[in-house]
């Protein structure tokens, strides 16, 4: 191998750890969460609250459940299950309050009224 080819391969051998190193020390950015924490993160973008969310699933497939279609490890999901049910050991969730707006006459009807 020629001095030259040497170098060359240094250099490769170099650029080739570089960039190894980032790539084989990826962070966990769930790592130390709690489930509250979790939940905000990764469930809180389609769900408002935490509560009644174990009823569809039931608590013992729960973490199952997680682990497959929503979280990206086995512990995140079992953080995840765990927080849920200690959130609904309480009664149910209370029912989202609904506002009722007023039909309001338009000026056809308003007419009609003395008929």
């Amino acid at each position: 191998m020629t001095t030259s080819n040497r170098a060359l391969a240094l250099a490769a051998a170099a650029l080739a750890l570089i960039f190894a190193g980032p790539a084989a020390a990826q962070d966990n950015y769930d790592q130390g969460k709690t489930g509250p924490q979790l939940f905000a993160s990764d469930c809180g973008i389609c769900h408002e609250s935490p509560r009644g969310l174990i009823k569809t699933v039931g608590p013992s497939g729960l973490e199952s459940f997680l682990s497959v279609h929503y979280t990206a490890s086995r512990d995140v999901a079992a953080t995840i299950a765990a927080y849920l049910k200690t959130v609904d050991q309480g009664g149910p969730a209370p029912a989202p309050a609904r506002t009722r707006t007023a039909k309001k006459p338009n000026a056809a009807e308003a007419g009609k009224s003395g008929d």
